[in-house]
């Protein structure tokens, strides 16, 4: 089976709720993908936070509740504010969740896990940037210390980083599936 054509503006399988306040004009090339936490277990409130509340229109592309519902929030091809440092080169996934819960809190969310990695490995290859590889096409908000965040936190991302269960997990996942789909 062929490979589908390369959508630079929709993730599939995500529910289109585009706000357009949060989208800042076209986006250069696609660099890599930063992995969010939304500091809430609400889809719902944080999805009305990004069209009514967000400070500087703050926002991200893709969202993911904890039982794995994939929103998209914003063109793939538009400028977002994500992540202070990387805007312009990235797409942002927010994960409902917490940067303070334990990772035993992040593991049981298998949904979430699983819709995470598959929206990781179609943005991989939508974007031509391989195979998901930790803290090169695939990074943490902590990864940019311009804005302040340590999200999605040691729960998630562990210590040293990138060896926690949860991404570890979630990048194995994002990696099958992309050996699947693409390879």
């Amino acid at each position: 089976m062929a490979n589908p054509p390369k959508n630079h503006k929709y993730l599939f399988g995500a529910k289109k709720r585009i706000i357009p306040r949060i989208q800042q004009g076209q986006r250069g090339r696609t660099e890599f993908i930063v992995i969010h936490d939304t500091e809430s277990d609400n889809i719902d409130g944080v999805e009305s936070w990004f069209e009514n509340g967000s400070p500087q229109e703050a926002g991200a592309h893709i969202g993911i509740s904890r039982f794995g519902e994939t929103r998209q929030w914003a063109l793939l091809d538009q400028l977002v504010y994500h992540a202070v440092g990387a805007n312009s080169e990235s797409i942002g996934i927010e994960v409902c969740g917490y940067a303070s819960f334990s990772p035993t809190r992040w593991l049981v969310r298998r949904n979430q896990r699983i819709a995470t990695a598959k929206a990781v490995a179609r943005l991989c290859y939508h974007f031509s940037l391989g195979e998901p590889k930790s803290g090169y096409t695939v990074k943490a908000h902590a990864d940019f210390p311009q804005g302040g965040h340590n999200d999605p936190g040691i729960g998630y991302l562990g210590s040293p980083r990138y060896h926690g269960r949860q991404w570890r997990a979630m990048m194995t996942l994002s990696k099958k599936y992309y050996r699947k789909w693409y390879a």
